[in-house]
């Protein structure tokens, strides 16, 4: 684990393999409830779209496959510890261990059990302790101020591949 000092405080970038990020995390979709008439809104996640998802499962199936950015995730503090000089984070295998903040469809995409996920290694980022009021500002912050490229381009540059 290599530490990682910003303003939000101090996070842990690492790599675990897809395998065993499915088993310690989930994501917490946004929904709808009532209580004594009134609306209450939870969650901070889109719900999953099955068609990414797909995309993803076979992109990952290809040869090249790469996953270059991290998925990052909220740590909860009664699921892990960090050795003594904070190069290894021990995280108990447990769904409640973290909270997806980034890369839900990612690892969605890993998850049917078919073997897909295998040894493939993800570069995660490990938040200990957010807040979920925490949690969902990061998570707007990445999917809404983060500028997506215009598809044509995306499509000019796809020429250049020699793949």
């Amino acid at each position: 684990m290599i530490p990682v000092n910003q303003k939000i405080g101090t996070f842990y970038v690492g790599v675990l393999k897809a395998s065993e990020a499915i088993q310690i995390c989930s994501a917490d979709p946004r929904r709808r409830s009532e209580d004594d008439d009134l609306v209450k809104y939870t969650g901070i996640q889109r719900p999953l779209n099955m068609k990414r998802v797909a995309e993803i499962r076979g992109y990952v199936k290809t040869w090249d496959a790469t996953f270059p950015n991290s998925v990052i995730l909220a740590v909860n503090s009664r699921f892990y510890f960090l050795d003594g000089d904070g190069q290894y984070m021990y995280i108990k295998r447990d769904k409640l261990a973290a909270s997806i903040i980034d890369g839900q469809h990612r690892l969605a995409g890993f998850e049917a059990g078919d073997g897909v996920a295998g040894d493939f290694e993800l570069i995660v980022s490990l938040f200990p302790e957010l807040e979920v009021v925490e949690q969902a500002y990061l998570f707007s912050v990445i999917n809404t101020r983060m500028t997506r490229i215009n598809p044509s381009l995306a499509q000019d540059l796809l020429e250049f591949s020699k793949i």
